[in-house]
């Protein structure tokens, strides 16, 4: 069974994040090879969605660097992890050295 998971976290009630900050960035490791397991566990995940009431909150964090204009950016590297991929991670490092995170 393949699941929508963008769309998914959209009817939960989760926010895209960059409709809401458009400058944070989003690399999203386990969309990647780079990450602890080595391996892609977000395939069809390509964006970071959040409480709405956290994105309010990185919001506010974003509006301060951009105060001090220090030129920094808000970097989104996990975001909503469904239980299912949470599961296939915990298969993939069970029994090895990373089983401990």
């Amino acid at each position: 069974m393949v699941i929508d998971y963008e769309e998914f976290f959209r009817q939960a009630g989760l926010i895209d994040v960059q409709t809401v900050i458009p400058e944070v960035v989003v690399d999203l490791k386990y969309a990647t090879t780079d990450n602890f397991v080595g391996e892609v566990l977000y395939p069809d995940l390509k964006r970071a969605y959040l409480l709405p009431h956290m994105t309010e909150r990185l919001k506010r964090v974003q509006a301060r660097l951009d105060k001090l204009k220090s030129g920094h950016k808000l970097v989104i590297y996990d975001a909503a992890r469904p239980l299912s991929i949470q599961h296939k991670m915990f298969k993939q490092v069970q029994g090895t050295p990373q089983e401990q995170y």
